[in-house]
This record gives C-alpha cells, structure tokens and sequence, in this order.
C-alpha cells in the first residue's frame, strides 16, 4: 500500500496562481526598480561631474631641492579638472605637522574650466624631522564653489610619499 503525503483532492483545491504577482503588481515593481535604477545612475553622474564633489587629480614633475640640501624644497605640481563643472582655485598646499607652506611660485585665485591643468611650484620648510610626514602624499586645493569654499584632496597620478622629498635634509642634517 503506497501512502501518498498530499492527497489528489487536497492538490486539485489548490490555486495554481496563488503567490504569483498581478499583471498590475508586476508592472509596478518593474517601474520601481527601473526607476531605482535611474536614480542610482543620475546621482552616479553628478557625482562623477564635478558638480558636488570636485574632481581632481595632481602629479609632481619634479622635487627641486638645492645642494647642499637646505630646510626648504619645491614640489612642481600639475593640478588637472576632471569634472564636468569649472571651479576656481584659491591656493595649493597647506602646513602640516613638520612642514611649514612657505607659498606657490604663483598668484591665486585662478579658474580651471573642464579638463584644464595648472602648474605651480609650492614651497615647504621642513620644521621636524620627527614630525614630518611619512606616508602618503595629498596636495591640499583650496577651491571656490557658487555655496562657498572647500578643502579637496585630488586623487594622484603616482604614489606618492612625503618621506622620499624630506629625506635628504632630514638625514644629512642629523
């Protein structure tokens, strides 16, 4: 004698749509996810514009440093506007513990339309050895937006590491 869990009666009452979404319901979920969907992608492209975020790279060209090595050295940097949205530039660089911004070889502010660079040399004086920056190296843009001024650190072109532009100085005067 076979036993059967379910008998046949039980599964011919059961609706074979039962669970399954409306025409109606159906339609509404795709539009909400299409709508998500779009949301997510206009927000991901006023972010990748410039718009609220800006977007900013930097590379260094050269680490003028006198002989024999003195307190101060140059970083000759390019500062380059990847967003869609032009921006104006109030100063590059800022102190940080062991070095003092001596300036920029230029004056400031200056407008960076689109994909346009500027190039400028900022000068340190390294105050502390010790204190001196070791790891990674961000160039502080102090920039001018239509709801006020900003603080960005531009993304880089190479690694760079505050330690291989103090090193000369800091070994050599111990």
């Amino acid at each position: 004698m076979s036993r059967t869990a379910v008998s046949n009666d039980v599964w011919r009452q059961l609706d074979p749509s039962a669970g399954r979404l409306s025409r109606r319901a159906a339609v509404r979920a795709w539009l909400a996810i299409a709508v998500a969907l779009g949301l997510i992608l206009g927000v991901n492209a006023l972010w990748q514009s410039g718009a609220f975020v800006p977007q900013l790279r930097w590379g260094v060209f050269a680490v003028n440093q006198t002989t024999p090595p003195s307190d101060t050295f140059g970083l000759d940097v390019e500062i380059t506007n990847d967003g869609l949205a032009a921006l104006t530039v109030l100063g590059v660089g800022q102190s940080v513990p062991g070095l003092d911004l001596v300036g920029a070889d230029r004056s400031f502010p200056v407008r960076l339309d689109p994909d346009a660079s500027l190039r400028t040399i900022i000068t340190y004086r390294i105050t502390d050895c010790a204190q001196a920056p070791v790891g990674s190296a961000p160039v502080a843009v102090r920039i001018q937006r239509r709801w006020g001024s900003q603080t960005a650190n531009p993304r880089s072109y190479v690694e760079s590491r505050w330690s291989v532009w103090t090193s000369s100085w800091c070994h050599s005067s111990k």
